[in-house]
């Protein structure tokens, strides 16, 4: 990469690629997450030659995961519900929809907040749970929240984002009937979260 665009890889939405033709890697999300660990990530770069990212966590002191399998808690339920997945990372959409639909949910997926809204107002059953994620082009996920609100001020929403609550997951989530997951998180944390705001 030229230092022009080394400058602004891990701000949310850049992208080198032509319009239409995807929306990069995902590194804003990348440094979120890593932050959020109170770690640290480099880029280096040198144009025709190559790319190195180094990412540094602090060291972790304990017994670490040798009784995982004796604490590890039962598999959680799934349901019947609809929901409605909404994420603009095709990867992530096609993973959570077929994961749920394992679980016996139906699933909705959508790629943009503008889209949510228009099969959320379509739907002749209830929706009822709306999966978000905040980092999205468009309107982005805390306006596509807010008017879901405004359709549906009782709808039921599961903000999700790999920036952590205290970044901008608090305030989106009282904001109306939302919780938080913080990405990335492991289908089973997911579906245990589902069935505690469904039920």
């Amino acid at each position: 990469m030229d230092r022009e665009t080394l400058r602004h890889i891990f701000e949310p939405f850049f992208t080198s690629k032509e319009s239409g033709r995807g929306t990069g890697l995902g590194l804003a999300s990348v440094y979120g997450i890593v932050k959020s660990h109170a770690g640290y990530i480099t880029c280096y770069s040198e144009l025709g030659q190559g790319t190195a990212f180094k990412i540094y966590l602090p060291a972790c002191h304990g017994e670490g995961n040798r009784d995982r399998k004796e604490t590890e808690p039962a598999s959680p339920e799934g349901g019947s519900e609809t929901i409605l997945v909404v994420d603009d990372e095709a990867d992530i959409r096609e993973m959570l929809t077929e994961s749920l639909h394992r679980f016996g949910y139906h699933v909705i997926p959508c790629a943009s907040g503008e889209e949510a809204l228009a099969a959320y107002a379509s739907q002749q059953g209830p929706v009822a749970l709306v999966i978000l994620d905040l980092n999205m082009p468009g309107m982005g996920g805390k306006r596509c929240l807010q008017e879901l609100l405004s359709i549906d001020p009782k709808a039921r929403v599961l903000i999700s984002s790999g920036y952590s609550r205290d970044r901008h997951g608090e305030g989106v989530a009282a904001e109306g009937e939302a919780e938080f997951i913080e990405k990335p998180f492991n289908i089973s944390e997911l579906l245990r979260k589902i069935r505690v705001m469904l039920d």
